[in-house]
């Protein structure tokens, strides 16, 4: 999560910028969203593989 929190203040940083943002910085922006994305993904993979629920009825008779 620590990871998550830096990436969001540097977009932010850079969003703050408006306009006058070089097109490096946008692109760092676009990266930063990429690696932002790909690490909420992975959360949210874990989070979903501990809160699934096996099916009662199926594992009963296996």
């Amino acid at each position: 999560m620590q990871r998550i929190k830096m990436l969001l203040q540097k977009i932010n940083e850079i969003a703050h910028k408006g306009d006058k943002a070089t097109l490096i910085e946008i692109d760092l922006m676009m990266d930063y969203t990429r690696v932002l994305y790909a690490d909420m993904a992975e959360i949210k993979s874990k989070l979903t593989f501990r809160t699934e629920v096996p099916d009662v009825a199926t594992t009963l008779y296996l």
